[in-house]
């Protein structure tokens, strides 16, 4: 392959076994994970525990870039550490930024910062800890508020479609700030209340957004971009899903589970005791957030443990 742009100090795979015949990871590779994963939930929760009690009523409320995040992987993972009453602190805190996600007319509505990232972490502890555990009241009440925003918007601005939205005055179309993560969380929410809006908005307005694909599929970055049908390459900054270690080694598990091939586990394994065993180069700006910080690792390090049956982040319910 020629020279390297860096230096590669991890071990391949050398043929060693790895999981067993019930698709987990043999004990000898559990033992260290589920070590690592212990000690990062410590941190995790500590972490959370000292933080200003102000930065849950910010800007920061979704799943992948907030708090809302770590709140809704604290619940799911002690409930089934059997840690009841860790899990419902969890859960308290997550609901009490409801009130500010639906009244704050400043939020975005996209994935990444916004609203229905707060509304993914909701329906992830519904689906893991049980319906009953956060009412869906909660939940329609921030989608409601999505929906009115898109209507609000399509309006004003005089769009065909009935829901558009942006993020800092830009029209993106991808998964993170734009139209392709609102539309994916709005056709989430399974209660019958909200089928006419994905049928009668959200359809239409995704069959729009179609219309505007290059020919390989892909869509422009937002309305107006002028860079084309482009490509990414690897993003190497601390260990974080986003553009860290741990996304990197989503990668190679997702490999795994398309070609079975060991040597794609191994290597995401090793990414993982990597991440356990290493401090970022730098500190995120959200340290324990699930895109950037430590929370996004952990739910990778669980999903190792059951590498046959992970279902990554975007896909968690």
């Amino acid at each position: 392959m020629g020279d390297r742009h860096y230096e590669n100090n991890i071990k391949d795979y050398g043929g060693e076994d790895l999981v067993g015949s019930d698709g987990k990871l043999i004990d000898k590779y559990c033992t260290p994970l589920k070590q690592g994963i212990e000690h990062m939930l410590e941190r995790l929760y500590t972490g959370l525990e000292n933080e200003d009690d102000d930065n849950y009523s910010g800007r920061r409320i979704s799943f992948l870039c907030g708090d809302a995040g770590p709140l809704a992987l604290g619940a799911v993972v002690y409930s089934k550490l059997g840690n009841t009453a860790a899990s419902a602190d969890c859960i308290k805190r997550l609901e009490a930024l409801h009130k500010a996600v639906c009244e704050d007319p400043s939020l975005p509505d996209e994935l990444l910062y916004g609203r229905v990232g707060y509304m993914y972490a909701l329906l992830l502890v519904r689906k893991h800890c049980g319906n009953d555990s956060i009412h869906m009241d909660i939940v329609l009440q921030v989608y409601k508020c999505v929906i009115d925003s898109g209507l609000h918007m399509s309006q004003q601005q005089r769009w065909k479609h009935p829901l558009m939205y942006a993020w800092h005055d830009k029209h993106y179309l991808g998964a993170a700030h734009g139209l392709a993560g609102i539309y994916y969380m709005l056709m989430q929410v399974s209660d019958s209340s909200v089928q006419k809006y994905i049928q009668e908005l959200v359809r239409p307005s995704l069959e729009w957004m179609l219309t505007l694909q290059f020919p390989s599929g892909n869509c422009p970055s937002s309305l107006g971009s002028s860079t084309g049908d482009k490509l990414r390459g690897l993003l190497r900054k601390g260990y974080g899903i986003c553009h860290g270690t741990t996304g990197n080694a989503y990668a190679f598990l997702a490999m795994y589970q398309l070609t079975d091939d060991k040597k794609y586990l191994h290597r995401a394994y090793e990414f993982g005791m990597f991440c356990i065993h290493q401090r970022p180069p730098r500190i995120p700006d959200a340290p324990y957030s699930m895109f950037e910080g430590l929370a996004g690792t952990i739910y990778f390090l669980v999903e190792l443990l059951t590498p046959s049956e992970a279902r990554f982040p975007a896909f968690a319910f």
